[in-house]
């Protein structure tokens, strides 16, 4: 629900949006909004931000083996660090 709300938030035509779905959605998860009580902006942004991270940190697969580069300091160069030891 969450990237259908930003969709029709940035790709919509309409100028406004009633987040229904969404909140619903939210509550599902997310007990502490149900209902309709006041609760603060930044409360929200950590629980989806939250919930992002968890769902990017999720690994299906090995991760290839990506070597550290580093920029060499005299030349410009790009070199390892095995390189500038």
């Amino acid at each position: 629900e969450y990237s259908a709300l930003l969709e029709r938030l940035w790709v919509g035509e309409a100028s406004t949006h009633k987040p229904a779905a969404f909140k619903a959605t939210l509550s599902r998860f997310a007990p502490q909004f149900e209902g309709y009580r006041q609760h603060d902006a930044q409360e929200l942004a950590v629980f989806l931000l939250d919930g992002l991270h968890e769902d990017l940190n999720r690994q299906r697969a090995a991760k290839p083996y990506v070597e550290d580069v580093e920029l060499d300091r005299k030349g410009g160069e790009c070199a390892t660090v095995a390189d500038m030891e």
